[in-house]
């Protein structure tokens, strides 16, 4: 026992130097655990500026300042130092230190919570900034306590929505029900559709059917287009004649209107004649009847030699015989002078109704053959038929012209025929008269009647017989005359008034030429269009066909489409009626729900967390614990090594045996006085309450054992180099034993050489004792190997060196 004997003899202060060796641990871990024992209990004293720039806003009519009860909320909260501060003074109190954090509520923060109802919703921002250089885990801090404050505000904010969202919520269930009974109106109105779409179908199918025949008809129209084209351009060619014609007609008018003013006064005055002629007819045969009463008296008074009777019957016989000899002239006169009228106006109403025949034949014929030529529209054709209808005026009066013409020539063939029978007549007359006159002569001439009345008598008889057969003949054709008279008179008055009427019409008829003359100038014209516009019209009917048989296509497209609407307006039906009942009931599910402050909070939280931790962990200084004893019992032995002399002998020894030991137990009692401070000292200074104090002890003894021979070994075998040895080992167990932050977090050099080093063995070994409460078995070998390989090296230096440090001691 050498090496006690030389502590607590020679050298006593030793014993203060072993004991504060020992304590080295303890003050080490109790030290640095005391300073992080309950950090995050302690939050609450972070200071933190809180700066407030928001400005109210309106939502749903009402004033809302989330800005300021935010920031009310934080400063009367206890969980962080809050002091509500302007921007500036926050700013400096960050640079400076004072502040861990700056909080700014910016000045939208509300008008943004109220965005919620509109197209464009913004979310709230909270800005907030640390300092890191002045901090880094106040900064972490901060940033864990303002991701709570974060949710927290949503919680807030998301409740006041839901709010929102119950109170419009009645007015989306009657929107609903509203909706419900439009839905049922749509499948009223879809029933009436699926009737009306049948009906459509039914006449699509006649519209295709339709279509093939109008596609069938258009073909058939083309093909007789051409002649329809060659039609028009023949009608062209024929109106161009017809307006030529019509226009030579028009130039003629004049010299007709002249005619048949000439025509009318000719008529007249053959009326008049006609009229004085019958009373000269009418007088002559009352002569001739005188006449024959006398020749009758003459004959009687002859006959009865009653010669004073037959002077008287002669006296009346000669005024019988002047008069009828005036008579017989002035009626030869009127005669011939009707006769030449009425042959006049035969001969020019022959010519004219012959000029108007013809006029009116080819009129007719050229507008007949261009009508049935030239295919014309309904207007172009009624203009033509107007034309052709005032035309017709001048058939019916050709028609009275011929009539007139007729009655001319029968009337001026009777006058004839009168004249020659009175002209004969008037011969025998005239005969008779001068025999008469021969016969009777005059008062004066006694040789004749007076002076020779046997004679006479003789003679006369003769004569008279002659003159009265003669009377009596011209009294019958006077007679005749007089009866023929009246049809005269009335054919002359029935001349007149055609004459007249054919004068009243001839303006009529003048108007219906320049009508029909303007007819067919339009008509050339129309149908010099229609014959430029061949060409168009041509190519509109090309069109025509390959349109008809887009048509057609389409309508056969259309048909077979439309069969498939029926199917889906059945399904559209059906899908109407389970949206009216789905919105009906959805309406009846949203008047039944009622907001609540549970449902608010519900919505505003919906989410709830319930921690269970395995292992119970009172504080930060707990959790640290295992690694700070660890590195303290490491720390001490390194110290003990250094101020303790480990190497050399302060006694005789018998051998290196008795040397080994002596130094041995001096470790050894170092190692446990080192373990018993440590343990007492967290367990009654700090307070640190072990699952398992014994396991933990424990545990500590192996670590102090296995530290004890990696550091004591290093330090015999290498001296100083060893010690510095030990100092590396110490950094590298601190960065990768897995003691504060999981490996996880470290990089790959670290990760990689953690299964390497000790203390990774001796602080998990600690956690399970303590904290966790598993099996440390694998802990505890791991250690013991370790252990037991640095115990053979240790061993080894003092069998090796212990007989030279025994001589050198003995020299001494």
């Amino acid at each position: 026992m050498h090496e006690w004997r030389y502590i607590f003899k020679e050298k006593r202060f030793l014993i203060i130097v072993f004991i504060a060796l020992a304590t080295v641990p303890s003050v080490y871990a109790v030290t640095f655990l005391n300073s992080v024992w309950n950090t995050y209990g302690r939050i609450s004293q972070l200071p933190v500026a809180v700066v407030n720039l928001d400005h109210a806003a309106k939502q749903n009519h009402k004033t809302i300042k989330i800005g300021k009860s935010l920031a009310k909320q934080l400063v009367d909260s206890d969980s962080m130092n809050f002091t509500q501060t302007s921007a500036k003074q926050a700013k400096k109190g960050l640079d400076d230190g004072k502040y861990v954090m700056a909080i700014t509520i910016p000045k939208n923060f509300s008008k943004n919570a109220a965005s919620l109802s509109d197209k464009n919703p913004k979310r709230m921002r909270l800005n907030y900034e640390t300092s890191a250089g002045h901090n880094f885990i106040a900064s972490k801090l901060s940033e864990s306590a303002i991701n709570k404050l974060v949710a927290k505000v949503n919680a807030q904010v998301t409740r006041t929505y839901a709010k929102a969202l119950y109170a419009n919520l009645a007015k989306v269930g009657d929107g609903l029900s509203d909706g419900a009974a439009g839905a049922t109106k749509l499948k009223t109105g879809t029933t009436k559709l699926q009737s009306g779409v049948q009906t459509i179908t039914t006449n699509l199918n006649t519209l295709a059917a339709g279509t093939t025949t109008l596609n069938t008809g258009i073909n058939s129209f083309n093909n007789q287009l051409s002649t329809y084209t060659n039609g028009v351009a023949s009608a062209s060619t024929g109106s161009k004649s017809l307006a030529t014609g019509l226009s030579q007609l028009q130039a003629q008018t004049p010299t007709l209107t002249t005619g048949i003013t000439s025509l009318n006064s000719g008529a007249q005055q053959l009326s008049t004649g006609i009229t004085q002629y019958t009373a000269g007819v009418s007088k002559a045969n009352t002569g001739a009847q005188q006449l024959n009463a006398g020749l009758k008296t003459m004959q009687a008074a002859v006959n009865d030699n009653d010669v004073t009777t037959l002077q008287k019957g002669l006296s009346t016989f000669q005024a019988g015989l002047n008069k009828l000899n005036s008579s017989l002239s002035q009626s030869s006169t009127d005669t011939t002078a009707i006769t030449k009228t009425m042959t006049t106006l035969a001969t020019d109403l022959k010519t004219l109704s012959t000029g108007a025949q013809t006029q009116q034949a080819t009129l007719t014929k050229n507008l007949t053959t261009a009508i049935q030529t030239a295919n014309l529209t309904d207007e172009q054709a009624a203009t033509i038929q107007k034309a052709v209808q005032s035309s017709s005026d001048t058939a019916a009066t050709t028609t009275v012209m011929k009539d007139m013409q007729t009655q001319l020539t029968t009337l001026a063939s009777q006058l004839t025929t009168l004249k020659t029978t009175a002209t004969e007549q008037k011969k025998e007359l005239a005969t008779g008269v001068s025999a008469l006159n021969s016969a009777f002569g005059t008062k004066d001439d006694t040789t004749t009647l007076y002076g020779g009345m046997a004679l006479y008598i003789t003679q006369t008889q003769t004569g008279v017989a002659k003159l009265t057969t003669g009377s009596t003949t011209l009294a019958d054709g006077l007679q005749t005359l007089t009866d023929k008279g009246a049809t005269l008179k009335s054919g002359a008055t029935t001349l007149a008034n055609g004459t007249k009427q054919l004068q009243q019409a001839t303006p009529a008829l003048v108007s219906g030429i320049n009508e029909l003359t303007t007819g067919g100038n339009t008509l050339t014209s129309g149908l010099s269009q229609l014959a430029t516009n061949n060409s168009k019209i041509t190519n509109g009917t090309n069109e025509l066909a390959t349109g008809s048989q887009k048509l057609d296509s389409g309508a056969n497209q259309l048909a077979t489409g439309q069969k498939q609407v029926g199917p889906a307006l059945t399904k559209l039906s059906n899908g109407e009626t389970t949206l009216a009942n789905s919105l009906t009931d959805g309406a009846q599910q949203i008047a039944d729900q009622k907001g609540t402050s549970a449902i608010y909070d519900q919505i505003a939280k919906p989410v709830l967390t319930k921690h269970t931790d395995q292992t119970k962990v009172a504080n930060n200084g707990t959790g640290m614990a295992p690694l700070m004893m660890s590195v303290g019992l490491y720390v001490g032995l390194m110290a003990f090594n250094l101020l303790m002399d480990m190497v050399t002998p302060h006694g005789k020894y018998k051998n290196a045996f008795r040397y080994f030991i002596d130094k041995t137990t001096l470790l050894a009692a170092f190692s446990l006085a080192s373990v018993a401070i440590l343990a007492v000292g967290v367990h009654f200074i700090l307070g640190l309450d072990a699952l398992s104090t014994a396991k933990s002890v424990g545990v500590l003894l192996i670590i102090e054992l296995m530290f004890a021979m990696i550091v004591s070994t290093l330090n015999l075998w290498l001296s100083r180099p060893g010690a510095f040895l030990s100092l590396i080992l110490l950094v590298l167990q601190l960065s990768g034993a897995e003691g504060t932050y999981p490996i996880q977090l470290s990089n790959e050099f670290f990760a990689t050489i953690r299964p390497y080093l000790p203390m990774t063995y001796g602080i998990h070994a600690l956690r399970e004792a303590m904290m966790i409460g598993g099996s440390i078995s694998h802990d505890i070998w791991v250690m013991l190997a370790i252990t037991a390989v640095f115990a053979v090296t240790y061993t080894a230096y003092y069998f090796t060196h212990g007989k030279q440090a025994l001589r050198i001691y003995q020299k001494s």
